[in-house]
């Protein structure tokens, strides 16, 4: 957007609307995980890097301000409802999981992760910005996450979504866990 020159005030604007439609997200989860169940994350992580993809090919064969400027809002509003989603169910996700013994590790491995995560992008992201435009950094970006979805939902096929006698023990013993401690 900035490569746009679209002034700050309306980007606060429109980032303010962003996250108001991340919120319009969040309330829609459930009805989202209904229907993809085991594949939500997967679908949630496919559009967001959907829209990261669609967003830099719209900056480089903008040729029409304003039809950019749409087509970057529509791909902007797709990532951040389906980021509401996605943190919504992650910790609903990750809550299933817990106990009173082991809830802190668990939320702090996974904050760790998405720091670490976080970081990690910035600096790749940094890299590219310094000798490239924003546009081809978004599709290269996509493009290597969608390579990392594919890679993560193959192993993750067989380790999500099992029916409980598919569980190793170890995987159970949390889940005896948490009904002990419920007691």
């Amino acid at each position: 957007m900035e490569d746009l020159n679209i002034p700050a005030t309306y980007l606060g604007i429109l980032f303010a609307i962003l996250g108001i439609t991340s919120s319009l997200g969040t309330s829609k989860q459930q009805k989202f995980h209904k229907k993809y169940r085991n594949k939500s994350l997967t679908v949630v992580g496919s559009i967001v890097i959907g829209s990261c993809i669609l967003s830099g090919i719209a900056g480089l064969i903008a040729k029409d301000y304003k039809i950019a400027i749409i087509i970057l809002v529509i791909t902007y509003s797709m990532k951040y409802t389906y980021a509401g989603i996605y943190y919504a169910l992650i910790e609903k996700y990750l809550s299933n999981f817990t106990n009173k013994d082991i809830d802190t590790k668990i939320f702090t491995a996974n904050n760790c992760i998405r720091s670490i995560s976080g970081a990690a992008i910035g600096i790749m992201a940094s890299f590219l910005l310094d000798r490239m435009e924003t546009a081809y950094c978004m599709i290269i970006i996509g493009l290597i996450f969608a390579i990392l979805i594919t890679l993560v939902s193959k192993y993750m096929k067989t380790r999500v979504g099992l029916k409980p006698e598919e569980y190793t023990k170890e995987e159970v013993r949390y889940d005896k866990l948490k009904e002990m401690s419920k007691r």
